[in-house]
């Protein structure tokens, strides 16, 4: 996630030896959603990741995931440090919550056991790539409102479940178990909204630019391609690296053809120029509007179905140990 005033922080995983930190403090009128400047470094051995802290958790040592706290914080109207790319909330995110997806089911249900109900993780989440208030916002926020619904069944099951309880014999870490991998794809499916959401968010910009000028939408087509494009092209591709757990790594390739999208408009505005590459990206990016609106949510509910079902090996296997 990222914090109020653009830090972002947190750790995943027991044993965990990468590194992965962003910031992100809000950009004024920026042209579309929310953006600020991002400085990302990751770093990953043996395909584990974890996000460094820098604020304070007060959970045990390996049975966390990265934090995010509310955006509503206070803007800052500073300018930005020369040669540092400023890009969007949710792209300064997705390491975190790829870190987040990668923690194993015993650190999941580890994390479990010591959060109150009251203070789940999903439920401190806010949407990335617009304001709250924005009604383009509401697939976001929906996928946010149906992950805390899960965690928060996860959390209340250990009051009714477990020895001295209404069903004594059952633990809760087999609901737990069974809804972890729920829980796994609403990461996922966050990952792949915030970068579908950034790409027509710049296609949107970039129409505005063209119609009405660049000094008017303070939004010059070759920062949109070096802060927006380019940096959602490589973020993209790098859902597909070894490191990646599965479901990260079916995400990138779903988004294979956003990836392949802008690195055409790139090479065309590279090669013809920035305003010959901007008509290739918002073109291409109209005519696959079919694969953004409807193949994309298709792929994430099938993904959601195959969460439920395999689900149900997690759960028992979890019954047997117990």
């Amino acid at each position: 996630g990222v914090g109020s005033v653009g830090t972002t922080c947190g750790s995943v995983g027991v044993g965990s030896v990468g590194t992965a930190s962003s910031s992100s403090p809000t950009r004024p009128n920026a042209p579309f959603g929310k953006r600020g400047s991002s400085r990302q470094t990751s770093e990953t051995r043996g395909g584990e990741t974890t996000a460094s802290s820098s604020s304070g958790n007060n959970t045990p040592h390996g049975t966390s995931t990265p934090q995010n706290t509310p955006a509503n914080g206070v803007d800052q109207e500073s300018g930005n440090d020369e040669g540092v790319l400023l890009c969007p909330r949710g792209l300064a995110a997705i390491p975190l919550l790829c870190a987040a997806a990668s923690e194993s089911r015993s650190a999941y249900l580890a994390r479990l056991q010591v959060t109150d109900p009251n203070n789940g993780w999903w439920a401190k989440q806010e949407p990335l790539c617009l304001e709250i208030d924005n009604p383009l916002s509401i697939p976001e926020k929906t996928i946010i409102a149906l992950a805390a619904y899960v965690e928060q069944i996860s959390l209340v099951v250990s009051n009714y479940m477990g020895d001295g309880h209404a069903v004594s014999i059952l633990s809760p870490r087999v609901l737990q178990a069974f809804l972890w991998p729920v829980h796994n794809v609403f990461l996922c499916a966050w990952i792949s909204l915030i970068l579908t959401t950034t790409c027509l968010g710049s296609m949107v910009a970039m129409c505005q630019t063209l119609l009405i000028g660049a000094k008017r939408t303070d939004a010059p087509l070759g920062r949109l391609f070096a802060e927006e494009v380019l940096p959602s092209a490589r973020a993209a591709e790098s859902l597909c690296e070894e490191h990646q757990v599965v479901g990260v790594r079916v995400a990138g390739l779903a988004l294979m053809p956003l990836t392949m999208l802008c690195d055409v408009a790139a090479s065309a505005s590279g090669k013809v120029g920035t305003l010959a590459g901007s008509l290739v990206f918002v073109g291409l990016g109209v005519c696959g509007w079919w694969y953004w609106l409807c193949v994309l949510p298709w792929l994430a509910v099938c993904g959601l179905c195959l969460a439920v079902m395999s689900g149900w090996c997690f759960g028992l296997i979890e019954l047997a140990g117990n």
